[in-house]
C-alpha cells in the first residue's frame, strides 16, 4: 500500500480496511513531490522527461508529486524483481474497495489463472475512457481487455509484469505514471507520446466490474491531489483553454463563412455571365 508518510489520515484508514479484509501486507512510505528538485530527479536517477509530453487537462509540464508517484511505483517493482514476489497487489491510499472485495479478487484471479495464465497486469480500479472498445476476454465473467485509462488506484502485478515495466527504461522517456501503462498495452492514442516505447508487450487485463474507485472525485467538497496542481488553479488553466477553443472555433467559422462568400461571388458571376450570353444568343436570334 502506496502512502504519504505526511498524510497519516489516509494511511490510518488504509490500514483499518486492509486489517479488516485480512491481506498480509506492507506499507510503502510513497516518494514525496514537495522533497523532490531537479538535482535529484534528473541528476541522480538520470530522468529525462518525455519532450512533447503536455498534461491534456492541464496544459502543463509534469509536477513534483506526479514524479513522485511515479517513483512510488517503479520502486516497488524493483522490489517485486529483487526479491522475487510472485505477484502483487499494489494499491494508493486514497481508494474505496466495493463490498466483497476479497471474493471478487478470488474470482477474478481463478479467472485469470485459466483464461491469460500469461497475464503480466490486472487492473483492479481505474478511469475508464473508451467504454465501447474493451471486450470481454472469451469465457469470462469478470474480465475484460482495456483501453486506453488513467489512474492507478490499484492494480495486480506478476513478477513477469514487473521486469517489462522495468526493462521499457521509464526514466529515458519519463511520463506521468498512468500513461506509461496504456502505452506499453498498445493503447494509448497518442502515437508520437507512444513510438518512444516500441516494445509494447505488456498482456494487461481488467476486472469488470471495477474492485475499488477513488474516495473523492475532482470538485467534491474533500477532495485534493498531491499530484494535480490546486483545483483554482486547474479551473484557470481549463478555462483558459476553453476561451482559446471558443477563439480557433469563432475564427474557423469566419474561414468557412470567408470561403462560403468567395464561393458564392464566383457562382453569382458566373450566373450572370451565363444570363448574359443567353440574352446576347436571343438578340442575334431576333436579328436574323
Amino acid at each position: 500500500m502506496i502512502s504519504l508518510v505526511r498524510r497519516p489520515e489516509r494511511r490510518n484508514r488504509m490500514i483499518a480496511c486492509l486489517d479488516e479484509l485480512g491481506f498480509d501486507y506492507i506499507v510503502f512510505d510513497a516518494v514525496d513531490g514537495r522533497k523532490l528538485n531537479a538535482s535529484y530527479v534528473e541528476g541522480e536517477l538520470g530522468i529525462h522527461y518525455m519532450s512533447n509530453w503536455r498534461d491534456p487537462w492541464g496544459d502543463r509540464t509534469m509536477t513534483f508529486g506526479e514524479v513522485g508517484c511515479f517513483l512510488s511505483h517503479y520502486f516497488i517493482w524493483k522490489k517485486v524483481v529483487d526479491e522475487g514476489l510472485d505477484r502483487v497487489l499494489v494499491v494508493e491510499d486514497d481508494i474505496d474497495f466495493e463490498p466483497r472485495f476479497r471474493e471478487g479478487l478470488a474470482e477474478v484471479m481463478k479467472e485469470v489463472e485459466v483464461l491469460t495464465p500469461t497475464w503480466d497486469l490486472i487492473y483492479a480500479g481505474r478511469k475508464r475512457l473508451y467504454l465501447d472498445s474493451e471486450p470481454a476476454v472469451h469465457g469470462s465473467r469478470r474480465l475484460v481487455r482495456p483501453a486506453y485509462s488513467y489512474w492507478t488506484l490499484g492494480y495486480l502485478l506478476s513478477n513477469r509484469g514487473a521486469r517489462k515495466l522495468l526493462e521499457a527504461d521509464p526514466f529515458h522517456s519519463f511520463l506521468p505514471v498512468d500513461e506509461y501503462f496504456p502505452i506499453l498495452f498498445g493503447k494509448h492514442p497518442q502515437k508520437e507520446w507512444a513510438q518512444h516505447y516500441p516494445n509494447q508487450n505488456l498482456e494487461v487485463y481488467s476486472a469488470n466490474p471495477l474492485l475499488l474507485h477513488p474516495t473523492h472525485y475532482v470538485g467534491d467538497a474533500e477532495w485534493f491531489s498531491d499530484t494535480e496542481p490546486p483545483l483554482e488553479i486547474l479551473e484557470v488553466i481549463r478555462e483558459k483553454k476553453a476561451q482559446e477553443q471558443e477563439v480557433k472555433q469563432q475564427k474557423a467559422a469566419e474561414q468557412v463563412a470567408e470561403i462560403d462568400g468567395r464561393q458564392k461571388e464566383v457562382r453569382d458571376k458566373a450566373v450572370q455571365r451565363q444570363i448574359e450570353l443567353m440574352k446576347k444568343k436571343m438578340k442575334q436570334r431576333s436579328e436574323l
